[in-house]
């Protein structure tokens, strides 16, 4: 009974993992598209929670190799359940602050972290965790130099040209997932045209709007294609680590069905000062540049998807987003330097605070370390409530009491 009841709050605090993921995450797919004005903030997240439910659904090539890292049958399931604690404080307090961050990077330093204090250093396999670090350290240049290449002439080119040049960019990004949506792309992309024509609208800015629609589905399709399937390789671990499945095992069909829901009401929640800080303060966006950044990141997604490397999206689009501003010399390097900073700390904190968490259940047990893991979090989200109320409270009202 005891295993089961770990394992059930594994799941539990993992899945609490993937929605403060998603919560921050929800900048990723509809910074551009919001701070564009192509969607009201509410329908994009909507939009983009939906595909990304879709996109997890797709593969399950990333959660094999998220959960390959560590060696599963030298750790138990309250192992991982001190790594989803970790990860997700980390998550939850750079979400609080505006910042960007990366659930890769917290997820890789939390269950190295957690493993190394329950095991030591040879349980962690290092074959799938430098395929996680090549990936994680290689998305945003490669992102920023797609997004340049793609920008630079699109804002160059004359309008007919330039709009003929994106509607294959898209056909052949939604083909690579599936043809199926290679079809959809085209049909979509032809009645947009019907409609402006019909509509006698000439101003190219309305017909980049339609395109950024259609980029920024495709950007959530990919965040859920790679996202969400970090937790389900988590969860796997766990139940490999319990003997509930045997070591390789693909996840289970609720695992796939669970992870992609609450990264999708994650999302939904949306992490309106992440959002702010991608998609206004890193560099001023029409919908042509948001276009340009979306198709980009999603091009990188969706190729790291098919190859099983988990990569940080929160670093693909922040580096196409910092591409499409230099194409046109118009980077904010003060705010740049900020969410660097914050990625440089997140995979040296999630480890420290893994390993401090699998120590402490290693020497006082399971449940006493959940328990006041839970009533620290408590306690500072009232503070930070405390404050948020003390500081909406105008002074006159404050003197007269």
């Amino acid at each position: 009974m005891e295993p089961m009841l770990i394992i059930g709050a594994v799941v539990v605090l993992a899945l609490i993992f993937e929605l403060t993921n998603g919560w921050n995450d929800a900048a990723n797919a509809i910074a551009t598209i919001v701070s564009t004005k192509v969607l009201k903030p509410r329908t994009a997240v909507i939009m983009s929670a939906s595909f990304n439910i879709i996109g997890a659904l797709l593969s399950t090539k990333v959660a094999a190799t998220v959960s390959g890292m560590v060696n599963a049958k030298m750790i138990s399931p309250s192992t991982v359940a001190a790594a989803m604690v970790a990860g997700a404080l980390w998550n939850a307090a750079m979400t609080r602050l505006g910042m960007p961050i990366s659930a890769s990077h917290a997820l890789l330093g939390s269950v190295t972290g957690a493993a190394v204090a329950a095991a030591g250093t040879g349980v962690l396999k290092w074959d799938a965790i430098m395929k996680a670090v090549n990936g994680l350290w290689s998305s945003p240049l490669i992102g920023m130099i797609i997004a340049l290449a793609i920008a630079f002439p699109l804002l160059r080119l004359v309008p007919r040209i330039r709009l003929q040049v994106a509607s294959l960019m898209i056909i052949a990004l939604a083909y690579s997932y599936k043809p199926i949506l290679g079809l959809i792309a085209f049909l979509a992309i032809g009645a947009f045209y019907l409609y402006m024509r019909r509509t006698h609208n000439r101003d190219e800015d309305e017909y980049w709007k339609k395109y950024q629609l259609i980029s920024s589905t495709l950007m959530s399709l990919a965040h859920g294609t790679n996202d969400a399937q970090k937790v389900m390789g988590v969860i796997t671990m766990a139940l490999v680590a319990g003997h509930f499945l045997p070591e390789g095992a693909a996840p289970p069909l609720w695992v796939i069905l669970s992870c992609a829901t609450v990264m999708g009401l994650g999302t939904y929640m949306g992490g309106w000062e992440v959002i702010k800080t991608l998609g206004e303060k890193l560099t001023d966006l029409r919908p042509i540049h948001g276009f340009a950044a979306e198709t980009a990141a999603a091009t990188v997604l969706s190729t790291t998807a098919h190859l099983g490397i988990p990569v940080s999206t929160t670093h693909t689009i922040t580096g196409c987003i910092m591409g499409v501003g230099m194409s046109k010399y118009e980077v904010n390097w003060g705010i740049a330097s900020k969410i660097g900073l914050a990625w440089v700390f997140t995979i040296p904190v999630t480890f420290a605070a893994g390993w401090t968490l699998g120590t402490a259940i290693t020497h006082f047990g399971f449940w006493p370390v959940l328990a006041v893991s839970l009533l620290v979090v408590g306690i500072v989200e009232l503070v930070i409530y405390l404050r948020k109320k003390r500081d909406a409270e105008p002074a006159g009202e404050v003197t007269a009491d």
